[in-house]
């Protein structure tokens, strides 16, 4: 029996004597695995005997050579069918399969690289190196790139790539107004200062990197009426972007609403280092004003 139906016959075999005694997902992938390979092994072995005969019958010197020479390339390229069927049938695949052929494809070409090194290897050094290298099979060469680079190709074309951030531009006209974005040069000028954190002066459709890293906005209270109007969806990061900053900085008492009851585990001692006693009233826990402070009025109140 030809060496390369062993590993088709060994994965069989596990497979069954496996699915009999395992229950387990990680099994499955194994096998699976194990069987892509498998067969890149049968086609690896196989599909250049069938050019090697091809060869043989055909009555012209050169396209004889041409063929029989061409064998170990299409051997080496032949598990790319096993690619191209993945590639076809990607949106139905689960990632890992897909990159389990692109392995065993590129496994292919390293096969067939490995044993022209192995046929060079020992006549060195009693030949130059650059006598070895002149002495290399082109289409074992071929071979060996090509299901490589193909394998490196289509994973990187399958890879979820980061979606980019493009900048927000005003409309082409004004149909429907003429606002703009707040520029962020006077936003620092208006916003210098104060215990009302309302953001960063950055802008993250521009400059997403600066997250984090940008300045505060600040707001005092005292410019215009005085009122400040943060929205945003659930999870939009309302209370740990401007109602957890804001507690930390801000001089005077406030009243603050928190349904979550979160705020003032995150704040109550830093209140109280500047000097404010705290007090929580949450029916549903009697011990809750405890926990932030016991001891005279409160002036800040959760």
């Amino acid at each position: 029996m030809p060496n390369a139906v062993w590993p088709l016959l060994l994965v069989l075999v596990v497979f069954v004597l496996g699915s009999a005694f395992l229950k387990s997902e990680q099994f499955g992938y194994a096998c699976a695995v194990g069987l892509v390979f498998a067969v890149m092994a049968v086609l690896h072995h196989y599909v250049p005997l069938g050019i090697i005969g091809d060869a043989i019958q055909v009555q012209n010197p050169y396209l004889r050579w041409f063929i029989f020479r061409s064998a170990v390339t299409v051997g080496a390229a032949a598990p790319l069918v096993l690619l191209a069927l993945a590639w076809a049938v990607k949106d139905r695949l689960k990632p890992w399969f897909f990159y389990a052929v692109a392995a065993a494809t590129a496994y292919s070409g390293l096969w067939t690289g490995y044993d022209e090194f192995a046929r060079l290897a020992p006549y060195y050094p009693r030949l130059s190196l650059v006598t070895l290298l002149g002495s290399t099979d082109l289409f074992a060469v071929v071979g060996a790139v090509i299901p490589v680079a193909l394998s490196i190709a289509a994973v990187r074309k399958t890879r979820p790539r980061r979606r980019v951030l493009s900048p927000v531009r005003p409309a082409a006209s004004a149909l429907h107004g003429q606002s703009d974005w707040f520029p962020i040069e006077q936003a620092k000028r208006w916003f210098d200062k104060g215990g009302i954190v309302i953001g960063e002066a950055y802008r993250p459709d521009l400059n997403p990197n600066l997250a984090g890293k940008a300045p505060l906005l600040r707001y005092d209270g005292n410019t215009g009426s005085g009122h400040v109007l943060v929205f945003a969806g659930s999870g939009g990061y309302k209370t740990t972007s401007t109602v957890v900053p804001s507690a930390l900085e801000w001089p005077s008492g406030r009243v603050c609403l928190d349904p979550s009851a979160e705020v003032v585990r995150l704040v109550h001692a830093a209140r109280r280092t500047l000097g404010h006693r705290v007090a929580a009233l949450n029916p549903e826990d009697p011990n809750a004003d405890c926990q932030a402070s016991c001891e005279n009025p409160p002036s800040d109140v959760i």
